[in-house]
């Protein structure tokens, strides 16, 4: 289950800033570059053999699943003053949550069957990143709408989110 936690008491000129990195499985980033890397090889050998088509077809697949492997095996999760944000290694997409939207904040453990797989998933109600299985943050916009984020340390991160909702 989620709890709400406790608040950081900061003054009311401090600046804090939390930040943590989340990250896939190597495993799973290694098995999709070995798919990329199989289908590659599958294009060039077509390539060769004159199927210009054939390797095309492949080849283009094979390289977007090279980039999202790479690009989003890991992003940065931050709390500021200013609010809630989620930034792929990539750069996109960047989900932001600003102080003044904040209606609730809660922390709790999360899974990827809860939320259809790991990765960036739009789920009904909101978003959830879902790199790994565990602790997480759950942000909840006044328009009703959810960021879920699993993340180490999320309670840091939730009190301090919570301490900035108080002070604005």
């Amino acid at each position: 289950g989620i709890d709400p936690g406790a608040l950081i008491g900061l003054a009311a000129r401090d600046e804090s800033v939390w930040s943590a990195e989340i990250r896939v499985t190597p495993g799973l980033t290694w098995s999709l570059l070995a798919i990329a890397a199989i289908c590659l090889s599958l294009a060039v050998m077509s390539w060769v053999e004159g199927h210009r088509v054939a390797a095309v077809v492949v080849a283009i697949p094979a390289a977007l699943l090279a980039v999202i492997a790479i690009g989003y095996r890991r992003a940065r999760v931050t709390v500021d003053a200013s609010g809630f944000t989620v930034r792929p290694l990539i750069g996109w997409p960047v989900y932001r949550v600003p102080i003044d939207e904040v209606l609730e904040v809660e922390t709790g453990e999360a899974f990827a069957g809860e939320f259809g797989g790991w990765g960036f998933r739009r789920v009904p109600g909101g978003v959830a990143v879902i790199m790994k299985g565990g602790s997480a943050i759950s942000v909840t916009r006044r328009d009703g709408r959810r960021l879920v984020v699993t993340v180490p340390d999320a309670g840091t991160g939730a009190a301090l989110l919570r301490s900035n909702m108080q002070r604005r």
